[in-house]
């Protein structure tokens, strides 16, 4: 998806494509029938650029502040802040087309990551990557905190406490049963056939709670193929237990994830 010849897009960049898709949505949007909006951008990326007629950022981000006050000497980084930009400019045109709708207040906003940040400990990943994700271990592509641990931010007018941050497991499965219960749905209703590993959060959210939420463990993967494995664990205090193993090469370059 990221590879696509500007020509293709009449030089139009993908996320902005996606954006104004959204925003078409949000203002054909009917009162009194709910709706979910994905909204699957492909930035931010690692910032190298393909010398192939490929582009992931448009010139006019890096005119930009604060992408502009980066000289040329460390290019890479000028397109790295340009794509972060444009996400950030993304995620704002979303937000004033909920609140030109009208609806921002009845609407909950959920934004987060796929995966930890690309370092150059992984020699798969092209040079000029400037991502860094201390004080967590290693990165993309392996099982070790730097590269599963994400984060994620949730907002709703609904919310009766604001502006803190929770250090709690929740798993990428978690979203449906949360979501499916903030939109009224009961966890009884739920099909038996769709066999759902995730846990609601939403009232752990709703409340801002500061105790552990409703998740205890998180098995991360089990690979019977590659011979890798990883579980966590938290107890009531907040204590973390993780176990990973298998054939787990963390030796640069000689790393396997």
């Amino acid at each position: 998806m990221k590879k696509v010849p500007p020509e293709a897009m009449n030089n139009h960049l993908l996320p902005n494509l996606i954006t104004e898709k959204a925003e078409q949505i949000i203002k054909n949007f009917t009162p009194g029938n709910p709706f979910y909006l994905h909204v699957a951008t492909p930035l931010v990326w690692k910032s190298y650029e393909y010398n192939k007629g490929v582009q992931f950022s448009m010139p006019n981000y890096q005119l930009k502040s604060p992408a502009h006050l980066l000289n040329d000497t460390f290019i890479e980084r000028k397109r790295q802040m340009a794509a972060i930009q444009a996400l950030d400019e993304q995620v704002g045109r979303i937000k004033r087309a909920l609140d030109a709708k009208g609806i921002s207040d009845n609407t909950i906003i959920a934004f987060m990551s796929d995966n930890g940040g690309a370092d150059l400990s992984n020699p798969r990943l092209e040079q000029a990557n400037h991502a860094s994700n201390e004080p967590l271990r290693m990165g993309k592509g392996n099982l070790f905190e730097g590269g599963v641990r994400c984060v994620s931010f949730i907002w709703s007018g609904l919310f009766r406490r604001r502006g803190y941050v929770a250090n709690r497991l929740f798993h990428v499965t978690d979203w449906l049963p949360t979501l499916w219960e903030a939109a009224g749905g009961q966890r009884a209703l739920m099909r038996d056939d769709l066999a759902v590993d995730g846990v609601s959060h939403w009232k752990w959210l709703l409340e801002g709670r500061d105790k552990p939420g409703p998740r205890e463990y998180l098995m991360n993967k089990i690979d019977s193929v590659g011979n890798m494995y990883a579980i966590i664990r938290e107890e009531q205090d907040g204590t973390l237990y993780k176990m990973i193993g298998g054939e787990l090469d963390t030796n640069v370059p000689g790393f396997r994830g």
